[in-house]
């Protein structure tokens, strides 16, 4: 935790006119909000070694085209964001969503008494932390506690704050999470599976292939293929064998067998674990333990298996692939003492 860095980032109405009853500009709600979180962070590295480095959009950027660019490469980079929500900004919206889609942890501020009228629908079943007035000292009450629990500093579920109505319907995943997991498993169906399970692959040529079993592995792990490979070597050995085949584009293939099977393992999978959001977004649940962890990364292989399982369905194939974990095939087939 020494020396850990959380990059924040500050989104709200940059140019709204005039101040409310307390005196205080709308366009310096934003730059109140930075001051709250750079109070809360100048105690975090005192006591705990831990920086907050805050950034919003300001007056530098009113009056040249650069504030997508800018607010866009903040809202991908950032650990978690504060959006101030009080004017009901179109622009202050826009930027939420993408923020949902990436799963990143977002600490919404509203106005107190904020009107039911005016509740923003996709919103409302979320945390809003309400204030008299964007004070400094208001605006640190009300960040203080969750900032502390997104740091790790202070015990508290911190998958919480990453829910949404977009994670909500992605079987708590983020958005950007479905569409890598999807275009992995496409791929996956394109480049292989395809062509084992077209009517003139290997399966449909060789009447003693009768199913493909897909492994499934635990966790998404960079080079985890390697290792099942290694053990399918120490506990298989000559009783997976591998063959070439034509795919359906004239091209030399290679695939492995186990008595009426065809076996494979889909290494694409760990390329999830190589990308900057994964590697965000196991950092922030792993705080939560292992188990969470655990869930999240279940949801992400269990997505690859229905996208597979649809493509399969809709595209011209013999059978659809039997998914087995990894632990559940190596029972059935490893070599036993005594079996050669």
């Amino acid at each position: 935790m020494k020396n850990k860095v959380y990059k924040v980032f500050v989104i709200g109405p940059m140019f709204r006119e005039g101040e409310d009853e307390y005196g205080i500009a709308y366009s310096d709600q934003i730059l109140n909000i930075v001051a709250a979180l750079n109070t809360i962070g100048a105690d975090l590295e005192e006591a705990h070694g831990i920086r907050l480095d805050v950034d919003a959009p300001d007056r530098r950027l009113r009056d040249i085209q650069h504030i997508p660019e800018f607010a866009l490469g903040e809202i991908d980079r950032c650990n978690f964001a504060v959006a101030d929500i009080s004017a009901r900004s179109p622009s202050v919206m826009y930027e939420i969503a993408v923020l949902h889609s990436l799963g990143t942890p977002t600490l919404l501020l509203d106005r107190k008494p904020a009107l039911i009228e005016d509740a923003v629908y996709y919103l409302k079943d979320l945390t809003i932390r309400d204030v008299v007035s964007f004070s400094v000292e208001n605006i640190r009450a009300e960040l203080e506690k969750p900032v502390r629990i997104l740091t790790g500093v202070e015990p508290g579920p911190r998958h919480d704050y990453t829910r949404n109505k977009i994670t909500d319907y992605y079987r708590s995943m983020p958005l950007v999470d479905v569409r890598a997991i999807t275009g992995i498993a496409t791929s996956y169906f394109s480049n292989f599976l395809r062509h084992v399970l077209n009517p003139l692959g290997p399966m449909a040529k060789d009447y003693t292939l009768n199913k493909l079993i897909v492994l499934i592995p635990p966790l998404i792990m960079d080079n985890y293929g390697a290792s099942v490979t290694d053990r399918m070597e120490k506990e298989i050995g000559d009783r997976i064998q591998q063959f070439e085949f034509e795919s359906v584009f004239s091209r030399t293939q290679k695939a492995k067998r186990i008595k009426n099977a065809v076996v494979d393992y889909p290494t694409p999978i760990d390329s999830l674990s190589l990308s900057p959001q994964f590697t965000r977004t196991s950092e922030l649940l792993k705080s939560d333990g292992d188990e969470e962890f655990a869930r999240y990364q279940g949801r992400m292989i269990q997505t690859f298996c229905d996208v597979v399982t649809h493509l399969c369905r809709t595209q011209p194939a013999i059978s659809t692939p039997e998914f087995m974990p990894l632990e559940t095939f190596f029972e059935t087939y490893a070599t036993v003492a005594g079996d050669g």
